[in-house]
């Protein structure tokens, strides 16, 4: 892989242009029992992908970034060899000696504004990507209705998909904060659907937008701290060839915790959450409240930690997933440990010398009142930095 990029840096601005140039030969030998019946195939091959970016500084902690990006990718040999592959004859499969690469196209547009000493915090992002001559597989049905089918690839056109995010912090006081996540992305994927009783592949396009948005408040004293968030997330599909794919899947969530610091450097925390949602298919629209507690306590002039935690106290957890592809929507439940306990000892080994940081789940001293702490949170789940 070569790469080469030009940049250009500036009090309130850079930029940088650069291509990656990536060769590639593969080489594919089939062997038959008649010798002149062996095949080789080769190929060989030179991606360009173009890069471009931009940032704007607004000044220290508040900035603008543009993200240009771009993919080829080659077909394999296999999708391209056009020969028969019969060892599974209710399926044969053959490649297709006229597909072409796929481009892919990116571009992020992120703004970030951030007031350190106020922990006042807004991130906004907006992205999106297309792709040309996209590879699917295009699969067709025996007309005698006995089931068989053959299997090649073709390039498709029309994929592309698009998201955004706003995240913000906003602290009512040192003991009070604001904090809210919304996301929304949608997809549109192009393929081919098929079935026995129609035997000609109808190209199909299916477009699957996705809402999410929580909203929380936090609490922070001294002695205790306390958190209610809430969120909504929505999940809608709608297929232009299978009219009766189309579905609405509305997801709710509640959860609130709370924290003691109790004297001798323990702390007592405990968090419940709610979730419940419906428009999943019979059996998969379920309610579940998941219930954790956790005790701490730091150790050895606070250089070590000994916790004890158990999860899921009710036994109420169920991991329900949900696919979205161009031709189907897969729904599963899968099995999860639910009840367990952790129980843990974390000693913090400081090689530099002075007081270093804090072990996982630790104020910090002078940070009880929370003036000094920063946290962002929302969507689903939450990040601290």
């Amino acid at each position: 892989q070569i790469q080469a990029s030009f940049r250009t840096v500036r009090e309130k601005y850079e930029y940088q242009l650069g291509v990656n140039i990536e060769p590639q030969k593969s080489t594919s030998r089939r062997f038959y029992l008649v010798e002149s019946e062996n095949k080789v195939l080769s190929r060989s091959v030179t991606n360009w992908a173009p890069t471009a970016r931009f940032q704007y500084n607004f000044s220290r902690e508040k900035n603008l970034r543009i993200n240009y990006r771009t993919n080829t990718s080659q077909p394999d040999l296999t999708q391209l060899d056009e020969t028969i592959d019969d060892s599974n004859p209710s399926n044969i499969r053959y490649g297709n000696a006229g597909l072409k690469p796929s481009f892919t196209q990116s571009m992020e547009v992120r703004l970030q504004l951030m007031e350190r000493k106020s922990q006042k915090s807004i991130m906004a992002s907006l992205e999106g990507s297309t792709t040309n001559n996209s590879i699917v597989s295009k699969v067709i049905y025996a007309e005698d209705g006995s089931g068989k089918r053959e299997t090649t690839y073709d390039n498709v056109n029309g994929v592309w998909n698009t998201s955004a995010f706003l995240m913000t912090n906003l602290p009512f006081s040192t003991k009070f904060r604001f904090n809210s996540y919304t996301r929304f992305s949608f997809n549109n994927r192009v393929g081919y659907t098929s079935d026995r009783l129609a035997t000609v592949p109808t190209k199909n396009t299916t477009k699957n937008s996705i809402l999410n948005q929580n909203l929380g408040i936090r609490f922070i004293n001294p002695v205790v701290e306390l958190a209610v968030n809430g969120s909504v997330g929505y999940n809608g599909v709608r297929s232009t060839a299978k009219t009766s794919s189309n579905q609405d899947v509305f997801t709710y969530r509640a959860n609130g915790n709370v924290t003691l610091f109790l004297p001798l450097n323990i702390s007592l925390s405990s968090d419940i959450g709610y979730q419940t949602s419906s428009g999943y298919s019979a059996g998969y629209s379920q309610n579940q409240t998941i219930w954790n507690a956790n005790i701490q306590k730091s150790v050895l002039k606070n250089a070590g930690m000994v916790a004890f935690r158990i999860y899921d106290i009710l036994q109420q957890r169920q991991n329900i997933s949900r696919s979205v592809s161009e031709t189907a929507i897969t729904e599963s439940i899968n099995n999860s440990l639910t009840s367990y306990f952790l129980a843990s000892f974390t000693y913090r080994f400081n090689l530099f010398g002075g007081k270093g940081g804090t072990m996982p789940g630790e104020r910090p001293e002078g940070m009880r009142d929370g003036t000094r702490e920063r946290r962002f949170e929302g969507g689903q789940g939450h990040g601290r930095w």
